[in-house]
């Protein structure tokens, strides 16, 4: 499946580099849509994202296709609860050659095989590249990483027992700030493979275990840190 996701981002790549080298033609009856839509094209920046397997697949094209070319350019990864069973070994130990950003649930965080798993992307990823950052919210399931938990009913995510104990709001905020700081980072940084710089960071002292280093252009309270666990800094048996 990795593979069948790899051909449709590879042609929603060539379809926006089509659009986006059309930019002053006509379109026919969908003119007015398809120049807006070419009119905001950033071709070279673009950001690869995925939940689950989505991030499986993120991590699997990141390195099957070419993320930077003379039509457009990949900036950085973001990987939410990335699912990698859909990946081998070998593939675990690849890394990524760009800006990676892991956001995980807590729920997840205490699966010990598949964290393990995850950090051995990330641990590949720093060898390679140098700029990864593996991060779990805590009081969150997988699901709710995915708005559907804002528009079904409640009970089902309890039964299938796949959300965490932290407001829904709440978690949207802190992912959504952390996940938005970090591709502002990443997309307004000087120069091209400079891009691996690392981000300005401070330690918010409190008294939970592992909180972590927060991106220079990320403001949260106090109480919004204390969700944020520095994974690879975790003893291995609170795993």
């Amino acid at each position: 499946r990795v593979c069948a996701c790899m051909e449709d981002i590879r042609r929603v790549l060539e379809t926006l580099t089509d659009l986006d080298g059309r930019l002053d033609q006509s379109c026919g009856p969908e003119g007015p849509l398809s120049l807006a839509v070419r009119q905001r094209l950033d071709m070279h920046n673009l950001v690869l994202a995925g939940h689950s397997f989505g991030g499986a697949t993120t991590w699997y094209v990141s390195n099957q296709l070419p993320m930077a070319t003379p039509s457009y350019t990949v900036r950085c990864l973001v990987m939410h609860d990335p699912w990698t069973d859909p990946l081998t070994v070998q593939q675990l130990d690849w890394g990524v050659g760009l800006p990676s950003l892991m956001l995980i649930s807590e729920k997840w965080l205490h699966w010990q095989r598949h964290t393990a798993c995850q950090l051995r992307m990330h641990e590949a990823s720093l060898r390679r590249h140098g700029d990864a950052t593996f991060i779990a919210i805590k009081g969150s399931g997988h699901l709710n990483f995915i708005d559907a938990c804002l528009w079904l009913p409640s009970f089902f995510f309890r039964l299938c027992h796949q959300t965490g104990s932290i407001d829904l709001f709440r978690f949207f905020r802190v992912c959504n700030d952390m996940t938005h700081a970090f591709i502002d980072q990443k997309l307004h940084a000087d120069g091209t493979r400079d891009m691996c710089a690392h981000s300005t960071t401070h330690t918010h002292d409190t008294q939970a275990p592992g909180i972590i280093m927060v991106f220079d252009k990320f403001v949260g309270s106090d109480e919004d840190m204390e969700l944020l666990i520095d994974v690879p800094k975790l003893p291995p048996e609170t795993r």
